[in-house]
């Protein structure tokens, strides 16, 4: 990732010296959307930069009347708004992607569009809603059209809608179909690294109250984060890994991880997930705290 940014950079640096025609403004959009997935990887989803990156690839989309094959910019808005919190901005940035692909009949956009819309109500707790746009997006995908998702993508579309499959399924009571559908994200994830990262992290909260297994997994991303360089992965894993060994009686040593991985991801400007890492800190380093929580949720 480090060394496609570098070269990336160079070559927006020598497009600033062409002069502004349709075809300098392709070359730029589609190395803005190429850096753009690049600084995901190497500073997270929901980092100012990111927004600046894919803000710039939308007024380019715009000047060129939205061409098919640069659609990607519209999901790297769309992620950075949903990680940043900004729930409404990324229903609208899904919903334009659904339109654009009922519009185009384009398969391949309308099932990422419909697993960007099922996220979306995943974490407004419509969990119903949810998997009904997990389902259908599911059922669109095509195998043999794999590269062209993971055009639009810097995470395998089909993977990363298995492990919130599985991750909703589990909110909805099916315990037993929800570890079948995060074993099978992990075993799809493993050749792409990125994506990986995304389901081990997302696994973690598909094995709730197991800690062993929840720190095996939390050392597994935490490795691999280090290995490649994902400060997203890495500051998650830290904090099932803290929330895990402080679980396991290494308090002291788990909630100095949890404190450590809470300050990337608010440096990050992550906001998603941010209330359940909140509360795992709040259940070891503030006791008194947890335990009046608990009685008053028993009476």
């Amino acid at each position: 990732m480090a060394e496609a940014i570098s070269q990336l950079r160079k070559g927006l640096d020598l497009l600033a010296n062409l002069p502004d025609t349709p075809t300098r403004q392709q070359h730029e959009l589609e190395l803005q959307i190429a850096f753009g997935q690049a600084v995901i990887g190497t500073q997270g989803y929901s980092t100012p930069v990111v927004g600046e990156v894919f803000a710039r690839a939308r007024r380019l989309y715009e000047q060129l009347d939205r061409p098919p094959r640069f659609v990607g910019v519209l999901y790297g808005q769309w992620i950075n708004h949903l990680v940043r919190g900004e729930l409404l901005q990324a229903h609208g940035r899904a919903q334009e992607m659904l339109q654009l692909g009922e519009a185009r009949n384009d398969d391949v956009l309308k099932m990422v569009s419909l697993a960007c819309l099922g996220y979306i109500w995943f974490w407004l707790g419509e969990f119903e809603r949810a998997l009904d746009y997990q389902e259908k997006s599911l059922a669109l995908y095509d195998p043999e059209r794999r590269s062209a998702y993971t055009a639009l993508t810097p995470d395998d579309p089909h993977t990363t809608v298995q492990i919130y499959f599985s991750r909703t399924l589990l909110c909805l009571g099916y315990a037993d179909r929800a570890a079948v559908k995060r074993d099978e994200s992990i075993a799809e994830a493993r050749p792409h690294a990125h994506t990986l990262g995304f389901v081990l992290a997302h696994s973690c909260l598909c094995e709730w109250g197991l800690q062993t297994e929840i720190l095996s997994r939390a050392e597994e991303v935490v490795a691999l984060a280090i290995e490649r360089g994902f400060p997203v992965w890495l500051a998650s894993g830290t904090m099932f890994r803290g929330w895990s060994l402080a679980a396991l009686g290494r308090q002291a040593e788990g909630i100095a991880l949890l404190h450590q991985g809470l300050t990337v991801w608010r440096a990050m400007g992550a906001m998603m997930d941010l209330p359940m890492y909140l509360m795992l800190l709040a259940a070891f380093d503030y006791p008194q705290f947890f335990t009046r929580w608990q009685q008053q949720i028993q009476c």
